[in-house]
């Protein structure tokens, strides 16, 4: 389930609205004033920028919605990036942005994975659309269908031609096992499955986009790095300028940033989102 769960301001919230108005009356009936002026009435606040595809959710419908909005730390801002839906019998989805929610007109391509002799073979192998998986896979005959999230797998339909792709891998923050490997699976995959030729890697973490030269990746320079220990990119930790990346990644022309960390880097990876973000809404 999401921590960062933001609602608009419960302006329509008749219970909470009655109990106030019940309170200001039983207030003139007994003359209790207090020798005190009510203070003037706040204009409403404006609604939360969600986009017409957000539905704001009941909260009979998603248990526990109140504490977790008392409980986030997001401020109103974030409440732009949630992407929350509801349907039948108490199902609610919760979704992750997804370009077409910005940019709208986007052209597509087909998968090259439809003409890949791995993968053309294997049936159903594209993930349906509609698919989602339920958060709580063993549930009562009763039960309502409850909270799912979006099913990752390849689509029949991409976002980026081959041909236009320049993509960067950067991994930040403390070590751990494996993190060659993904970076090793990355540069196969976008090359081999997706027919991509432009790919670097960002040396030393997040400040290594605007203080390194970027590395290019071939699947022949990663062939064998699996068998090192840490990140043969280099990492670190915090400190970085957000603005001074986001104006490299646009001067250079990068289109797909893959991030490899943890919590913190993941906070990162928000905050360069947010700038782009904003960046769009100005165009």
């Amino acid at each position: 389930m999401a921590s960062h769960i933001i609602l608009p301001p419960e302006d329509a919230d008749e219970n909470h609205h009655h109990e106030e108005d019940g309170e200001e009356e039983e207030r003139e009936e007994l003359g209790h004033d207090d020798g005190e002026r009510a203070p003037p009435e706040q204009p409403p606040k404006a609604a939360l920028p969600f986009s017409a595809t957000y539905v704001r959710i009941s909260r009979d419908s998603y248990p526990n919605l109140r504490a977790l909005r008392n409980a986030s730390s997001v401020s109103l801002a974030d409440a732009a990036y949630v992407k929350i839906s509801e349907g039948d019998f108490g199902y609610v989805l919760d979704d992750v942005p997804h370009l077409t929610d910005y940019v709208p007109d986007i052209p597509t391509y087909p998968n090259p994975l439809q003409d890949h002799p791995a993968y053309s073979t294997v049936k159903q192998y594209f993930v349906n659309e509609d698919d989602t998986v339920p958060q709580k896979v063993v549930v009562q005959k009763n039960s309502r269908r409850g909270v799912h999230f979006r099913r990752a797998g390849p689509r029949q339909r991409i976002y980026f031609g081959p041909d236009e792709v320049k993509a960067c891998i950067v991994t930040c923050g403390g070590l751990c096992p494996g993190l060659n490997t993904v970076i090793r699976e990355l540069v196969c995959g976008l090359s081999h499955m997706y027919n991509v030729n432009s790919i670097f890697g960002i040396q030393n973490g997040y400040k290594g986009f605007y203080s390194s030269n970027y590395l290019p990746l071939t699947p022949k320079s990663v062939n064998d790095i699996h068998k090192r220990g840490g990140t043969v990119l280099g990492t670190s930790r915090g400190g970085h300028d957000t603005k001074k990346i986001v104006d490299n990644i646009q001067d250079r022309g990068i289109n797909q940033v893959y991030i490899i960390g943890g919590d913190g880097t993941q906070k990162g990876a928000y905050e360069i989102f947010k700038v782009f973000f904003n960046l769009m809404c100005h165009l």
